[in-house]
C-alpha cells in the first residue's frame, strides 16, 4: 500500500512539476518534428518513385498513357489512405453497464457504493499497519497541499 502511495505521489507531483512539464513538451516538439521530418522523405520517396514508373512506362508506351497509369496509381494510393483514415477516426461509444448506469440515475448512492470498499480497506489497514497508515496519510497531505497551492509567479 505504501509503495503505490509513492507512486501516486511521484504521478501528481510531476504533473504539477513545472520544470517537468517544460521537458516533456520540449521532447513531445523534437518526436514531433522528426516525425514531421521523416514524413516529408516518405512523400518526397513516392514523389520519385512515380517519376521512375513513369519514365519506366514512356520507353513502352505514349507519354499521356504513362501518365495515366501513374495518375490511377496515385488515385488508388489516396482512396486507401482515406479508408484508412475514416476508420481510424471513428470513436466507439463507451460501454453500458451496472455501475455506469447506477452512476447516471443516482451520483450519490453510485460514489458511494464504489468508495465503501475502499474506505473499509483504509480502517483495517489503519487498525492493522497504524506506522504505513500515517505516512500514507501525510502523503496524501503533501499531494493535496501541492495542488491547491496557488503557482509561483
Amino acid at each position: 500500500m505504501l509503495a503505490e502511495a509513492a507512486r501516486f505521489a511521484r504521478l501528481v507531483t510531476a504533473a504539477t512539476d513545472r520544470a517537468y512539464l517544460k521537458r516533456r513538451a520540449q521532447a513531445a516538439a523534437v518526436t514531433s518534428g522528426a516525425w514531421a521530418v521523416a514524413g516529408l522523405m516518405v512523400l518526397l520517396a513516392l514523389i520519385f518513385i512515380q517519376i521512375a514508373v513513369f519514365a519506366a512506362l514512356l520507353e513502352v508506351m505514349p507519354a499521356w498513357g504513362a501518365a495515366l497509369i501513374v495518375a490511377a496509381i496515385a488515385i488508388i494510393l489516396a482512396g486507401i489512405a482515406v479508408l484508412v483514415a475514416n476508420r481510424r477516426g471513428r470513436h466507439e461509444p463507451l460501454p453500458r453497464n451496472d455501475t455506469f448506469e447506477a452512476f447516471t440515475r443516482d451520483p450519490n448512492a453510485a460514489a458511494a457504493e464504489a468508495m465503501a470498499p475502499l474506505v473499509d480497506e483504509a480502517f483495517r489497514a489503519t487498525r492493522e499497519r497504524p506506522g504505513e497508515t500515517m505516512m500514507l496519510a501525510l502523503g496524501a497531505g503533501m499531494i493535496v497541499g501541492r495542488l491547491l497551492r496557488p503557482p509561483k509567479r
